[in-house]
């Protein structure tokens, strides 16, 4: 058997050899599916828009909150309201908190990366949405601030994590993909300000949390195109073989860089 290839009930207990799996990156029709070398250009793509939708969304955010404490003070006759800042600093804070509860729950659980990528940019997606509801400041501290930085930390830990899969940290070309990724942090500086000045100025402040919603909500397909390399459906795979599995993808990937 090839260095590429391994058999999970190989010599265990007497077995009849399964077919060999193989590790590469085509298809193979008689066990599992794994996206094709190509994939991983895509999957560089998805997170450099989750990076520039999770991460540059606040600096729009920025020149949307600067006029709503006004509002607000009105809208609640008179009733001085706190200081809208803390609206895009708790954002940021649970973004970096979430990140790390994250990264813990995987290591512990081996979850799976694209559902946990789903459920953050549905409820990034929910939050942006209620924002657009706000009767008060405090309202977009809960909505945006905690609940929409709550799920750009589980979108955008999750997607980093399945970029490492395609992209093994020892490889030379981890440190270019992750260049151009984060490539999009600074891109919103270009477009956010004017579309969020815009918006805000022709029809008001709420239909601008509707119009983020929908760029938001994009981070819901984005999670859903995440795909990792996949086990085979099958109930006597033990985690020795999945170890195996991982290694042999990684030194794939070690060798097609090399090339």
């Amino acid at each position: 058997m090839s260095s590429t290839e391994l058999s999970p009930d190989h010599g265990q207990n007497g077995a009849t050899p399964s077919p060999a799996l193989n590790l590469g990156y085509g298809y193979n029709e008689e066990k599992a599916e794994y996206p094709p070398k190509w994939y991983r250009w895509v999957v560089t793509c998805l997170n450099f828009y989750v990076v520039m939708c999770c991460l540059g969304t606040n600096f729009g955010m920025w020149t949307l909150i600067g006029g709503l404490k006004p509002f607000f003070d009105q809208y609640n006759e008179g009733k001085q309201q706190p200081d809208t800042k803390w609206i895009v600093y708790i954002n940021i804070l649970m973004t970096g908190l979430t990140a790390v509860v994250v990264n813990v729950f995987f290591y512990v659980t081996k979850g799976s990366p694209r559902i946990m990528a789903m459920f953050g940019a549905v409820l990034a997606t929910l939050g942006v949405f209620i924002s657009g509801f706000a009767v008060s400041v405090g309202y977009l501290y809960f909505s945006y601030g905690i609940l929409t930085g709550i799920g750009y930390g589980f979108i955008l830990t999750s997607s980093l994590g399945v970029l490492s899969v395609y992209f093994p940290v020892t490889g030379t070309c981890y440190t270019f993909v992750n260049t151009i990724v984060f490539l999009g942090l600074p891109m919103p500086l270009l477009y956010m300000r004017p579309l969020t000045e815009a918006t805000a100025s022709v029809f008001g402040f709420r239909p601008t949390f509707f119009i983020l919603t929908c760029i938001v909500g994009q981070l819901v397909i984005v999670a859903a195109l995440l795909r990792q390399h996949e086990l085979p459906d099958s109930g006597h795979v033990d985690s020795s073989y999945k170890e195996r599995l991982h290694d042999l993808l990684c030194e794939s990937n070690v060798k097609s860089t090399n090339t």
